[in-house]
């Protein structure tokens, strides 16, 4: 269940509010480019925001 931060429009998340991604298995857990590991500690603070930028993004077919 997210909670509400102690910091102004942030979220606390916990593991379990991510059960509806798509995530691999162990995704909260991060390999290095040494071999070093580490985990992700919950709950996470996210902070959310919506942009008004223009769209600028087009798909158009490419000859290869």
């Amino acid at each position: 269940m997210v909670k509400k931060s102690q910091d102004i429009g942030n979220l606390l998340l916990e593991k379990q509010d991510f059960s509806r991604c798509a995530f691999p298995n162990d995704w909260d857990k991060l390999l290095g480019s040494l071999g070093d590991r580490g985990k992700v500690d919950f709950p996470i603070e996210a902070c959310l925001f919506i942009s008004r930028s223009p769209k600028n993004h087009t798909v158009s077919k490419e000859k290869q």
